[in-house]
């Protein structure tokens, strides 16, 4: 088996094509299904799936624990931060649903402020727009990490190089931003001395 910082992109090609073939043919598979298949760990799958946007069809990337008292008050603290509130479900490992309706419930307010990043238009593309999240580039950033290109990352998300390239020549400017709100919702990466944009297996709500 391989780990998930491990893989070429013949790799993921596989992973995305066992997927896509369980999609149409309407029998889903685990990720253990998947993982047996191309020799990848059910973990590095599942974070694979989860950079193309694709949910396991079996087991989810989310949190399966009911929302407790410590997530509602991480919901508060996270509700003025200038993410969206897809962004903060994501950071969060939750549903987007899940998080509207608690900041519902217990009636917050979002402040009116810009949420992402930059919309990208081409005359060329008519109709088409691409938008860089934070989410989006904090998965960018963790993507040039492990070792992707800029080609394979604008394949990996469906976005352009130009957003990709923007992300990274804007990156002094984005970063924080992200490590400041990943700071809010993980208040145990204070102090860290080495932190990263994206999410990592420490970040846990206690």
């Amino acid at each position: 088996m391989k780990p998930s910082n491990s893989y070429s992109l013949d790799e993921l090609t596989n992973i995305y094509l066992s997927y896509k073939d369980a999609e149409d043919s309407g029998k889903g598979k685990s990720l253990e299904e998947i993982g047996g298949e191309t020799r990848f760990y059910p973990s590095s799958v599942s974070k694979i799936l989860g950079f193309a946007k694709k949910e396991p069809m079996y087991g989810s990337r989310f949190r399966k624990s009911p929302i407790d008292k410590n997530m509602k008050e991480t919901i508060k603290r996270g509700i003025n931060l200038p993410l969206s509130m897809n962004d903060i479900a994501y950071f969060l490992g939750l549903p987007f649903h899940v998080v509207r309706t608690n900041a519902s419930r217990m009636e917050l307010k979002r402040p009116e402020q810009n949420t992402f990043v930059k919309c990208f238009k081409f005359k060329e593309r008519r109709g088409i727009e691409y938008i860089l999240t934070y989410r989006l580039a904090s998965q960018i950033y963790e993507a040039e990490d492990i070792g992707f290109k800029t080609g394979e990352i604008s394949e990996l998300f469906n976005v352009t190089d130009e957003v990709v390239d923007y992300a990274d020549k804007h990156k002094t400017e984005i970063e924080p931003v992200i490590l400041e709100s990943l700071r809010t919702l993980y208040p145990l990466r204070n102090g860290d001395p080495d932190p990263k944009p994206y999410l990592v297996e420490k970040d846990k709500i206690d």
